[in-house]
């Protein structure tokens, strides 16, 4: 199971790509209205992300299951 907080409103699990150690996988994240979002570049193969609102927090890790493949944020206008 993957912890959440309240403003979290759904997360997919995604257990087949669960490891030992680390955070629980998932496919999606949905949220309500949040006062804070914050996405930092922690190495080539790692994005570190929080989502704030009010005292709670959500962190998610976005990386390469290798080590070895470079990821790449990209963002537009919806």
């Amino acid at each position: 199971m993957i912890e959440k907080c309240d403003f979290v409103t759904r997360i997919a699990p995604e257990p087949e790509n669960d490891r030992p150690g680390l955070m629980n996988a998932f496919d999606e994240i949905v949220t309500g209205p949040v006062d804070s979002v914050h996405i930092e570049r922690m190495s080539d193969d790692l994005y570190w992300m929080v989502i704030c609102k009010g005292d709670e927090c959500q962190r998610i890790v976005i990386g390469s299951v290798s080590g070895r493949a470079k990821v790449v944020a990209r963002t537009e206008l919806d």
